[in-house]
């Protein structure tokens, strides 16, 4: 037989309407670039005498890149649409001698990637609606000098791209109030 299901008990919840922001869609990439980088000119006599007595070792690390990394080229709508965006890392390039792995020179290099992605970007949202960032890169020189003028280096970014807009919800809540502190004031008791 059916059974009486009880009412639930009354609420001080009420129906509340509320901003906040929808994120259509959320996606982290990685990309793997590689990139041949010219030796500077007043460090090729110094590599070239090093490859012909026991070799050039070749270390990279990145630096800090200029505002998030990352600048929105291109936004399609569409279910899926795309977006497209430019990436810098900056790096520091070391040149060491293979033997006693003395520095032989160092310098600065950029390097630079485009990359398209599918996402869901609805019709009525637009560039602004979303938001690129550089999580993290790093590089390796697995490869290491390829001539005296040009080494070989790996870039590897990975990038989160959002598309958020803010939207109208109704909910079941009750506003709330900041709570009483409990301490009790400070008494001055000078005599």
């Amino acid at each position: 037989m059916g059974s009486i299901i009880p009412l639930p008990p009354p609420s001080l919840l009420s129906a509340e309407s509320i901003s906040v922001l929808k994120v259509f869609d959320w996606v982290i990439v990685s990309d793997n670039i590689e990139e041949k980088i010219l030796i500077p000119e007043e460090c090729r006599s110094i590599v070239q005498v090093a490859l012909l007595n026991g070799g050039v070792e070749v270390k990279c690390k990145t630096e800090e890149s200029p505002g998030n990394g990352l600048t929105l080229l291109d936004a399609r709508n569409g279910m899926p649409g795309t977006v497209k965006f430019r990436g810098i890392i900056p790096l520091q390039i070391q040149l060491l001698r293979m033997d006693d792995h003395s520095e032989l020179c160092s310098f600065e290099a950029t390097v630079y990637f485009v990359k398209t992605i599918a996402l869901c970007l609805p019709e009525g949202l637009n560039s602004s609606n979303i938001r690129c960032s550089l999580l993290n890169h790093h590089c390796r020189t697995h490869t290491g000098i390829i001539t005296d003028r040009q080494i070989s280096i790996q870039a590897l970014a990975c990038v989160e791209i959002e598309v958020v807009a803010p939207v109208i919800m109704e909910v079941m809540g009750k506003f709330c109030f900041p709570r009483e502190s409990g301490i009790a004031p400070i008494q001055n008791n000078r005599g």
